[in-house]
């Protein structure tokens, strides 16, 4: 993703006040909605603010949270950012998401089957075949005129570090990937 951040990386590493993402993570599960709330208003807030996108999936829709550059108004390359198994949608966010836009990236974090809300507030669980996944989250992002097709990056960490290669194997239409299973 390059070596050298640009001015904005110290306000988009710290922009999103971890501590408050990360807390539903620990929250006993009457507090979980309370908690999902607070963390999707902090996204809203966020310098970059994030953009709320809905990625459908079967029967119902992924969360997902699009980051970009600021002032960012041409196809940019985009990565997903992809979180481990019990992690929310923002865990990724510092290793991996904020990086990217500091660097000319968009990024998109998400939800996926068996994660946060897909698991508590819908009951969708976890799927072995994460292509089934990714590929309804790389569709998405194709239309979009601020993406560019042909650089569309996936990284995942910790148990996603497991599904992107499964995911890439099946998925063609993404340029290049990160797996660290950690």
């Amino acid at each position: 993703m390059g070596d050298t951040p640009t001015p904005a990386a110290p306000q988009a590493l710290f922009a999103f006040r971890p501590v408050v993402l990360f807390t539903a993570v620990f929250f006993p599960w009457p507090s979980w909605p309370a908690a999902s709330s607070r963390r999707s208003s902090t996204w809203a807030s966020a310098a970059p603010p994030a953009e709320p996108v809905s990625i459908p999936y079967k029967d119902t829709s992924l969360p997902g949270y699009l980051v970009s550059p600021p002032d960012a108004t041409r196809p940019l390359p985009t990565l997903i950012v992809n979180n481990g198994s019990d992690d929310p949608v923002s865990s990724a966010w510092t290793p991996l998401g904020a990086p990217a836009v500091a660097r000319g990236f968009r990024a998109l974090s998400f939800d996926g089957p068996g994660q946060q809300s897909m698991l508590f507030a819908h009951g969708v669980p976890f799927r072995p075949d994460w292509e089934n996944v990714v590929t309804p989250v790389v569709d998405v992002l194709l239309p979009r005129p601020d993406v560019d097709p042909r650089r569309i990056v996936l990284a995942g960490i910790s148990q996603a570090g497991y599904w992107v290669p499964r995911a890439l194997a099946f998925e063609h239409r993404i340029a290049a990937a990160v797996a660290d299973p950690e």
